[in-house]
């Protein structure tokens, strides 16, 4: 007959620790991977954010009539050419006489069109994410009414539990509406 024999103490240690050590390193690769996926959504969303809300105020300030940048470089004034009730420009462009604006205060990029008011994007920076540089968000070309207008935005996101992610995104526009002086 064979005679039955358990684990002996030692043979229990060594599993416990051989198992103990690879739940220990499971738990650092899962928690390193998280830590990565938290720093890539934040990059992710950020330079979302970034993007969406230059790309708005570019194809708004695109079709402006004119364009008048605050000298603080934190707000840009536009009116757009006036349509006819086919939704056609009237020519010779004439504006609107909608007040419209882009305003950053506060970490908030804020779009103003009349009496209505609407949030575009939120933790907007004024320094470059990568140098620390300050910057305006808006920069004409330095005549009364802009012909063109640089857009520069920067937005932070959180990423990993420390750490925010930002991203900087810039565009130069050239507006289309310009009206010309009458002869």
């Amino acid at each position: 007959m064979r005679q039955q024999r358990g684990f002996s103490l030692i043979e229990a240690l060594v599993a416990s620790s051989i198992s103990m050590g690879a739940i220990g390193v499971a738990t650092w690769i899962y928690f390193s991977g998280m830590g990565s996926w938290a720093k890539g959504r934040g990059d992710i969303d950020s330079m979302a954010t970034s993007q969406v809300a230059v790309k708005k105020v570019a194809n708004e300030l695109q079709e402006a009539i004119s364009v008048t940048v605050g000298n603080d470089g934190l707000s840009v004034s536009y009116e757009l050419p006036k349509k006819d009730g086919g939704g056609n420009y009237i020519s010779p462009a004439e504006s609107d006489k909608v007040a419209r604006s882009f305003v950053i205060s506060s970490g908030t990029l804020t779009h103003f069109v009349g009496g209505t008011s609407r949030i575009i994007a939120k933790n907007v920076l004024l320094k470059d994410p990568l140098t620390n540089q300050t910057f305006l968000p808006f920069q004409g070309d330095g005549n009364v009414i802009s012909r063109r207008v640089d857009i520069t935005l920067a937005t932070e996101k959180d990423g990993q539990v420390t750490r925010k992610q930002s991203s900087c995104v810039s565009e130069t526009i050239y507006l289309r509406n310009i009206p010309r002086k009458k002869s």
